[in-house]
């Protein structure tokens, strides 16, 4: 986006300074943004990579995770169906199969998660198969 350069420096800044603030809104959003990364300008990348950079935390992304386990596994397919959906529209089979890999990868991978993602994690598991076959497509 155009302003997105205006103030590239500002949230890098603010990132710095105050990181609890934006971490979340930029983990929330950081997905988009890498998905569209060969669209933005090289400021904008590099506003990126330092948001990255500045703003990784295993303890939060531990909470983060924590939270994730709050929603249940079915809306997250439904959230993950419609993102890979997006990517090919827009003929980006790489945005779609990471889009696809990372949600596999948070749902069936059940190990330090909730009661729940861990219960959904063990039925789907006979799935598989199926799973993986998506991983060839």
């Amino acid at each position: 986006e155009p302003h997105g350069e205006c103030v590239a420096d500002i949230l890098v800044r603010l990132a710095k300074t105050y990181p609890q603030a934006l971490y979340f809104p930029f983990q929330l959003s950081r997905l988009q943004l890498e998905a569209g990364r060969a669209r933005l300008s090289p400021i904008s990348r590099a506003a990126l990579d330092a948001l990255g950079e500045t703003l990784s935390s295993a303890h939060l992304e531990a909470l983060v995770r924590g939270c994730e386990d709050l929603t249940h596994p079915s809306l997250r397919v439904k959230d993950m169906l419609s993102q890979v959906k997006s990517a090919l529209e827009k003929a980006d089979l790489g945005a779609a199969r990471k889009a696809f890999a990372e949600e596999k990868g948070a749902l069936c991978d059940g190990e330090g998660r909730g009661a729940l993602l861990v219960d959904f994690a063990e039925r789907t598991a006979a799935m598989g198969t199926a799973w993986s076959s998506l991983d060839a497509a």
